[in-house]
């Protein structure tokens, strides 16, 4: 069972099929499809007589009011990233992501969060600067880092 409610089941446990535009519960039981007003959202209805008489009832809904499960526009493209995001490929794009990441954190930390500029080369010039800027610490913190490890394997060295 998944969803926020620990216990309970969500809405990744409801068989949705994208194209018929069928939303099937655990127990088997299929919901009523209505297009919520104003938006491109999807809901899919079960009654409070089908959830109240339902043996998973307890899984599922205490208030007696049946279910609603409401779909994002993308859901079924939702479902299929969150699928792929078991396989061994996408940990190695996920470790170069966090990388990518935490320089975009460092660029805005330096100020690439708003531009001081008005106008596309002013701002881009801004972009060249912070990142030098930052490239130039980065080359300082190694540059320090391999310093003073070469001088601690020296002292070990030494030591023997």
């Amino acid at each position: 069972m998944g969803g926020k409610r620990g216990t309970r089941f969500g809405k990744s446990d409801f068989a949705i099929d994208f194209e018929k535009q069928i939303c099937t519960c655990p127990a088997g039981y299929m919901a009523d499809k209505k297009r919520i007003e104003g938006t491109s959202v999807l809901a899919y209805i079960f009654t409070k007589q089908t959830c109240n008489s339902c043996h998973l009832r307890e899984g599922c809904t205490d208030h007696g009011k049946g279910k609603t499960i409401t779909l994002h526009p993308q859901e079924q493209l939702r479902r299929e990233i969150i699928k792929n995001n078991d396989c061994q490929e996408f940990e190695v794009l996920y470790r170069k992501r966090s990388k990518i990441e935490r320089k975009n954190a460092h660029l805005k930390q330096h100020g690439m969060r708003k531009t001081r500029y008005l106008g596309k080369a002013k701002t881009l010039l801004q972009l060249a600067f912070t990142a030098s800027v930052v490239n130039i610490k980065r080359i300082f913190t190694i540059a320090n880092t391999q310093d003073s490890l070469s001088k601690r394997i020296e002292e070990v060295l030494a030591m023997t």
